[in-house]
């Protein structure tokens, strides 16, 4: 991997983001899959569970789960499923945590906003609440 200002190219030519002072490099879509596939299979074989009996309880096929383990894709639901199996499910609680609103941002809005701002022709935003 090589770091290039603001972005970051893997040796298989895919590109990525680098957040400046954070040390971070934001991932591709492959490259979460390939991360994801990695972290369940290193689950299943630290329950002791084989790929067949995963599959079997995620009732999904076994080259389904063999895909989503090899980062070569996978849907939510595949996804969502194997990990029901692994008791993790707690791991998209992280993904998508409640958002919330400061109460200064509440005393400032005075109400809760109900849509998106809408941009204007001069690329300045109207605010609608």
């Amino acid at each position: 991997m090589i770091l290039l200002g603001k972005q970051r190219v893997d040796l298989l030519g895919s590109i990525s983001y680098y957040v400046w002072g954070t040390g971070m490099a934001i991932r591709t879509a492959k490259e979460w899959e390939q991360y994801l596939g990695e972290q369940i299979r290193t689950l299943r074989l630290r329950k002791n569970m084989t790929q067949q009996e995963t599959a079997e309880r995620a009732r999904v096929s076994l080259s389904t789960l063999a895909n989503l383990e090899a980062g070569k894709g996978s849907t939510l639901k595949t996804f969502t499923a194997v990990l029901g199996v692994l008791k993790k499910e707690g791991w998209l609680e992280s993904l998508a945590p409640q958002v919330s609103v400061s109460p200064l941002q509440m005393a400032e809005l005075g109400k809760t906003r109900a849509r998106a701002s809408r941009a204007r022709a001069d690329g300045q935003a109207d605010l609608h609440v």
